[in-house]
Formats: structure tokens, C-alpha cells, sequence
């Protein structure tokens, strides 16, 4: 039986490979998601309705509402409000390499055999 781990982890070695563009598309949603779960699960937790922190932040509810649904792309200002008025703030970390070791390997490899064709052009000059 497989866990979410493992889901987690070849869904996105499956996505890995089909490209830097799939890769993107996947940490959009991924980023959607978290924040919109982050800022539920914070709201519910001060006991705020939806109304009432968007009150705070100078926002309409229905604003709220689509952060917390997941529906892309609040503006940055919008967010850090949001944010900063639950306590909250956006942090980065650097994202595992996720690409497959056989293509990792064959990708170091090319590069040492490019590097190496490079040295011998240039001791042939």
C-alpha cells in the first residue's frame, strides 16, 4: 500500500519528467493550495469569519474567498494583507531536485563529455 509520501513523490518525479514547463504548472498549484489552506486554516482558528478579515485587510469578502478556494493569482499586495493580518508571511525554500537519477546522470555525464570535447578543441589550436 502506498502512502501520500510516496504519491507525492512520483507524482513529481512523473512531472519531472515531462519537462520544466509541467514543473512550473506544478508548483503554481501547489503554491495556490498551500496559501489557500494556510489562510482557512488560520482564519478559523482566530474564530474570523470571512467577512471579518476582510474588513481588516480592506478587502471584499468575495476576495477572501477566492484566495482561500485556491482560484489564482491575488496580487502580491493582496496576499501579504491577508497574510499579515492573520500573522502570517510568505517564506521560500528551495524546492528538492526532483528529476529522475538516470536523467541527472545522463545530464552530468553530457556535460562532462562537452567539457572534455571543449579541452581538446582548445589544446588542438
Amino acid at each position: 500500500m502506498s502512502t501520500w509520501k510516496d504519491f507525492m513523490r512520483e507524482l513529481e518525479e512523473a512531472v519531472a519528467a515531462e519537462g520544466p514547463e509541467a514543473v512550473v504548472e506544478h508548483e503554481l498549484m501547489r503554491a495556490q493550495f498551500s496559501i489557500a489552506a494556510a489562510v482557512e486554516i488560520e482564519r478559523k482558528k482566530r474564530k474570523l469569519t470571512q467577512q471579518a478579515l476582510a474588513k481588516a485587510c480592506g478587502l471584499d469578502q468575495a476576495e477572501i474567498s477566492r484566495i482561500e478556494k485556491g482560484v489564482p493569482n491575488p496580487t502580491l499586495s493582496t496576499l501579504v494583507r491577508v497574510l499579515t493580518n492573520l500573522g502570517l508571511r510568505i517564506a521560500f525554500e528551495k524546492r528538492p531536485d526532483t528529476r529522475p537519477s538516470s536523467r541527472r546522470s545522463s545530464i552530468s555525464g553530457r556535460r562532462q563529455t562537452e567539457t572534455t570535447a571543449a579541452r581538446r578543441r582548445a589544446r588542438r589550436r
